[in-house]
Parts: structure tokens; sequence; C-alpha cells
């Protein structure tokens, strides 16, 4: 029986393309896979961007004296400066003035932390934005430390929430510690 030469070229053809196109699909499988780590790796650099950059936030430190107390005006402002209405104002609680372990210079002076808890009424998210933007603007030796939001109970407050911000100074002590 005699093959007929088309026939073999064909299936000589056959035999030398399986390898080819099993290569393709492995190129196109690997090109999918390097464009995911690709993608991977621009969010691990953001993310390692973002707490480089965090970190490198330092708290201000006032090294004069004790933050004056008239917070409450400077709530009032801050909520001013970023168009929101006093009535928004709930309460102001003034929390503990501690010292903080260690020694300034000599040793006769210490770092004390004072901490005041501001209590925000039924703020829309965008208006919550504005309030914190303005706050750390106008109020730098101040640092937000923690951010609650609660839903406020009644009708027409899906999107509203109360807030309580604790925010808190750090001052240097110039009275002799004991």
């Amino acid at each position: 029986m005699r093959i007929r030469p088309t026939i073999l070229v064909l299936l000589v053809l056959v035999a030398l393309s399986v390898p080819t196109v099993l290569a393709v699909g492995r190129l196109a499988n690997a090109n999918a896979a390097l464009v995911q780590a690709r993608s991977s790796l621009r969010q691990t650099h953001a993310r390692v961007e973002q707490v480089r950059r965090l970190r490198s936030t330092v708290q201000r430190v006032d090294d004069a004296r004790r933050p004056k107390q008239d917070l409450i005006a400077r709530v009032n402002a801050a909520l001013a400066s970023a168009g929101l209405p006093e009535r928004h104002f709930g309460a102001l609680n003034l929390g503990a003035d501690a010292t903080l372990p260690g020694r300034v210079g000599s040793g006769d002076l210490v770092y004390k932390r004072q901490s005041v808890r501001i209590s925000l009424k039924q703020l829309a998210l965008p208006e919550i934005g504005r309030f914190l933007a303005e706050w750390t603007r106008s109020q730098p030796l101040w640092t937000p430390q923690r951010i609650d939001l609660a839903r406020p109970a009644g009708r027409n407050t899906r999107d509203r929430y109360d807030v309580t911000l604790v925010v808190e100074a750090t001052y240097v002590d110039r009275r002799t510690a004991t």
C-alpha cells in the first residue's frame, strides 16, 4: 500500500504543530500570570508606601506648656470652617492628663498627654471628613487617636452618624517631676 505524499506531508505538519500549539497555550498562561503578578506588585508597592508615609508621621509636641483648654471654641471654629452649623456639636469631655514614661533632657521635665473626647451629632460621612480635614489642618497639636461612629435613633437618620472623636495633645511639663 502506498501513502500519498500529500497525506504524509499533512501528517508531518500536524505532528510538528502540536508542540507549537501547546507552547502557545503555555505562553498565554504565563502572560496572564505575569499580568497578575505585576498588578499584585503595584498594590504591594502602594501599601508599602502608605505604611512608610504613616510611619514617618510625627506627633507634634508642644514644648512650652500645657495646651490651652479653649477646645469648645476650637471645635466650633473647625465646624464653621468646614461649613457645618454649631448644632452638630454635642459635648466635650476632658480626659486624663497622663504622665508618659521617660524623662526629657536632664530628667527634671516629663512628657504629658492630655486627651479629650469630642461628641458630634448627626453628621453624614462627607461632613465628618470635612470636619476632620479642617481639625487636622487648624489644630496640629491635637491629634485624632480614635473615631467611633454610631447611628442615631430615630427616623431620617439613615446616612447620619453620631461621632465620638478622641484627640490627644502631647506636651512637655516644665514643672519639676516628682
